[in-house]
């Protein structure tokens, strides 16, 4: 067997072990995830049974648990706006810094032929601003 040959076939288990290994942590994921909604149904009824015998009336204690998931609901709403919010402004800066790395380069494109030394200064800034890591404060 040639060289190509032996590569193409170890190409090829690896391809198969890794899509075994994609099927099994599936698998592994769609188990964790039925258990853990079967468990957050147990605490929700669990709740809901202790809310009627607190209350002493059952629909008083389903309407309290309604209000709770509600306030639940609201809160991850609200968490996942902020994520978005701040994923689309991390996409903008992103955008915006290749923008500034485009139309430098397209200045010092431009200028190669005057050979000024500001243009070539006022590349590299934009060039470094547009690549410089941002950090949060």
């Amino acid at each position: 067997m040639g060289l190509i040959a032996s590569m193409a076939l170890s190409s090829v288990a690896e391809v198969r072990e890794r899509i075994g290994d994609a099927r099994r942590g599936l698998v592994v994921a769609a188990a964790v995830a039925f258990l853990g909604l079967s468990a957050w149904a147990l605490i929700l009824a669990a709740a809901v049974v202790g809310l009627i015998r607190l209350t002493g009336d059952p629909l008083i204690g389903l309407a309290l648990a309604a209000l709770v998931l509600l306030g639940l609901a609201g809160v991850v709403l609200i968490v996942a706006t902020i994520q978005r919010r701040r994923a689309r402004k991390a996409r903008e800066m992103r955008q915006a810094r290749r923008a500034i790395a485009l139309t430098t380069a397209l200045a010092l494109m431009s200028s190669r032929r005057t050979g000024s030394l500001a243009t070539v200064a006022l590349a590299v800034a934009g060039l470094g601003l547009a690549f410089w890591p941002r950090s949060r404060s």
